[in-house]
Order: C-alpha cells, then sequence, then structure tokens
C-alpha cells in the first residue's frame, strides 16, 4: 500500500474497516482511501483504490452497519474529534462515489486509538477516551450523546457492544464495566448483577464472541517484566546446583521485549515506550560438544507458545449470563502487550497480535482449554498494524514494516512511520489441543 503514518499503538486498523460494497477503507495517516475488495469462490481479490477525503489528521476508520440499500456510514477518527460521513453511489451516473458529512463529534481529550465502536445492527456510535465513555444514539443529530456512569478513577481502554447490541463492555484498568443499552428509552445504565468485573490484569484489548460472552486480553503487569529472569526463559537442568546458578541480572530471553507504556502516556498526554535491546549471552553460550568438566550451564529455551503462564499476558473469557459472571482464561507467550484481536465466529477462534510484537497467534474458544492452534511469524522489522478474518479460513492482516530504530531512544510521538502491505494467511484447522502449533 505504500508509506503511512499510523498510531505506535492500541490499533487496530481492519477492524469494522471492510463493506461488502465500498472494500476496505484504510490511512496513510492523512487520506481515506478506499481499495475494492471481493471474494470470488472464496478466494479474495483486490481491485482498484480511490482517495475520498484528506485530513491534517486520520487515526483510524470505521464502517457503520450495513443494511441493504442504505446508505453507507464511515467514522473517520482525528485526534479529537471524530467525523461520521455517508458515502453513497450517484443514481445516474453508477461508478460516480458522493461523499457528505453528517456528524461531527468534538472531544476534550484524545480519542483512544481503537476509539469508534459501531453498535453491530444499529446506526449507534460509542466513542472513547481516557476519561469518557458516551454512546451517540444517532450519528444524524450531533447532540444525542449519553455518557456512561465510569465508577473509579481508572483509565478507559477499549470497549465493544456484545453480539445482540444490547450491552456495551468497557475495559478501565483491570476491570470490565458493564452497561445495558435501553433502545426504546434510549438510556445507558450500569448492569445489575455485574456493573464492574475485574479481571485481574491491565486490559488490552476486548472482543464480542458468542452471544453474552466478550474476549479479553490483559497485559504482562510491569513489576512482572521487571522480575523476569533465567527461569522465565530457560530450563535449568536438575542437576545444576543452586550455588552455581548465575545472578538473575546476567540472563535474559531470547525475545526482543517492547513495552507499551500507554496507560501512562495517556494520563499525562505525553508518550512512553520503553524499549529494551537484547542483552549480550555470548558468556554463557553452551556447546554440546564440550566436555562434561565445562562450566558452561547447558540452558534449553522453554516451549515460547506453551509457557508456565505465570509471567505472561492472559486471554480471558468472560460471559454475562443469568446473573452469572464466568471466565476461561489462558496465558498468551511472547507477546506483552496483546492490544490486536479478531473473532470468528463460525470456526471460534481468535486471533491475538501486538502492535509491537512480530508474532500473531490464534487460539480455539471450542474447547474449554482455549488451546493455541497456530503461530504466525513475521519479520523481524515488521508489526501487525490491523487483523480481520475475512472468510472463517483466511486471516487479513495489516503488516507495517519499520526502519531501525535505536532502542537506546524513546520515541517522540504516539504514531511512527510505515512501509505498509495486506497480507493473507490461511489457518489451519485439523490439529488438537495437545498438537503442537506450526509456524506458518
Amino acid at each position: 500500500l505504500g508509506k503511512a503514518k499510523l498510531l505506535r499503538t492500541g490499533l487496530n486498523a481492519l477492524y469494522q474497516a471492510i463493506h461488502p460494497v465500498h472494500g476496505i477503507a484504510w490511512t496513510d495517516g492523512k487520506q481515506v482511501i478506499l481499495t475494492s475488495l471481493h471474494l470470488r469462490n472464496g478466494e479474495p481479490k483486490f481491485g482498484d483504490s480511490s482517495v475520498v477525503g484528506q485530513f491534517e489528521h486520520v487515526h483510524g476508520l470505521y464502517w457503520g452497519p450495513c443494511p441493504p440499500d442504505a446508505p453507507a456510514l464511515l467514522a473517520v477518527q482525528h485526534k479529537k474529534h471524530i467525523t461520521v460521513w455517508q458515502l453513497c453511489f450517484n443514481a445516474t451516473e453508477r461508478n460516480k462515489l458522493l461523499v457528505s458529512q453528517i456528524c461531527d463529534i468534538s472531544e476534550p481529550f484524545p480519542v483512544l486509538p481503537q476509539g469508534c465502536v459501531w453498535h453491530p445492527k444499529k446506526e449507534i456510535l460509542a466513542v472513547l477516551t481516557t476519561r469518557d465513555a458516551s454512546v451517540l444514539h444517532s450519528v444524524h443529530l450531533n447532540n444525542s450523546r449519553i455518557k456512561a456512569d465510569i465508577k473509579g478513577s481508572g483509565l478507559i481502554h477499549c470497549a465493544c457492544w456484545t453480539k445482540e447490541g444490547n450491552r456495551l463492555v468497557v475495559g478501565v484498568g483491570s476491570a470490565l464495566h458493564s452497561y445495558i443499552w435501553d433502545d426504546a428509552q434510549k438510556t445507558l445504565n450500569a448492569c445489575s448483577f455485574c456493573p464492574i468485573f475485574d479481571v485481574g490484569g491491565y486490559i488490552c484489548a476486548v472482543e464480542a464472541t458468542l452471544h453474552f460472552q466478550v474476549a479479553v486480553t490483559t497485559e504482562l503487569p510491569l513489576d512482572k517484566i521487571c522480575g523476569l529472569n533465567a527461569g522465565v526463559a530457560f530450563e535449568v537442568p536438575s542437576s545444576v546446583e543452586t550455588e552455581s546458578f548465575p545472578s538473575q541480572s546476567s540472563l535474559c530471553g531470547e525475545e526482543e521485549y517492547s513495552m507499551d507504556g500507554g496507560k501512562k502516556s495517556l494520563d499525562s498526554e505525553q508518550p512512553l515506550s520503553v524499549v529494551t535491546s537484547p542483552v549480550d549471552l555470548t558468556h554463557i553460550l553452551s556447546s554440546k560438544q564440550g566436555a562434561d568438566s565445562s562450566p558452561l550451564l547447558h540452558l534449553r529455551p522453554k516451549d515460547y507458545l506453551t509457557g508456565s503462564g505465570q509471567d505472561s499476558s492472559h486471554l480471558i473469557l468472560v460471559t454475562f449470563e443469568r446473573k452469572v459472571t464466568s471466565t476461561k482464561k489462558v496465558s498468551i507467550p511472547g507477546i506483552l502487550v496483546p492490544d490486536i484481536m479478531a473473532f470468528d465466529p463460525k470456526t471460534q477462534t481468535v486471533s491475538v497480535a501486538s502492535n509491537t510484537c512480530n508474532v500473531i497467534l490464534v487460539y480455539s474458544l471450542t474447547s474449554s482449554s482455549l488451546p493455541n492452534i497456530q503461530q504466525i511469524q513475521l519479520e523481524k522489522n515488521e508489526k501487525p498494524k490491523g487483523l480481520c478474518f475475512l472468510t472463517n479460513k483466511l486471516l487479513l492482516i495489516l503488516v507495517g514494516r519499520q526502519k531501525f530504530t535505536d532502542p537506546a531512544f524513546l520515541p517522540s510521538s504516539r504514531s511512527d512511520k510505515y512501509m505498509i502491505r495486506l497480507m493473507i494467511k490461511e489457518l489451519i484447522f485439523e490439529m488438537g489441543p495437545s498438537t503442537p502449533a506450526s509456524v506458518n
């Protein structure tokens, strides 16, 4: 697709980005671009691209619900406001697209990276900042907003509507705040049986799955990152005596960790990121051909996919049903800040990724153990900037390639420059829960 300036963290540029008629809506940071996309016998076919708008800043694009024979609605997210546009073809000139603005929503604080959430069935838009969550019950009326009563002092990070659209679930700090939407009365009230549910970790993303269920990802806490030691990344032979084990500070995992300080930067409205470079491990390199008397430790890396779950981020399923809130939980090893999620209802699979990591993991929700069934590895300097399911077997990925950046210098803005491209990966479902996931 070319060069683009995109948000560094918290972004899923393919969330609500595909329209059955107008195709994929994407941005280079200033322009609103539509690229035609059609499925022919299950195979995606990309067509021409056209620029339909240009602004000073574009952080996100979101298609509204798509009733037949109705004009399409596209929400354009800017820094501190959102504009909603109506798109339809000219009645006399079929190839001529008519674009008109119908709404402008201003906010006192920056809109969150995934701060526009359309209702699954109606022209209702939820808008999120770090401090407020509000529902615009008619995008044709600027003054039709209803604010959610957020209890506590935590920062809002994300939200989603449940599948049927009668519940808005907002991620605030480490808790899910649940609100019931009454469409007849146009009211948003806290859930009577579970208004606040703590999931035990700082929430990165939330996605509706089936019925009254949502999937939640939580990040690896900062104190866990600081406490990572050799036991996290390596399996140490049982024969090694404690006295001979190096200090914690001398060992580090093989992975290049990158941490999103989003919750702090949003609070202070200043970007904050901590990036650590790989540690030199040459002083502990082991040699299989060395003599038994060698003082070197023979360390074997732990399984990247399964992990112990003690020091990792998590994928959690939360179900709100009949006055009971239940959960399932599985670790997400290798991804510190899983801020991208996509769900396919037909196969009941969730893909999880991070704007700061080049690995995408796919989990099956059909088993109670939530097994990881596939791993997709991008190049080292590539990051996923968006995920969505094209079909039940095809995952569409917006990939951003960065130039090399010196980890000694902190990023100076919320955005970064990328070379972006669209990539399609076929998912494999033949594997059982106990089978190791393949690398695609």
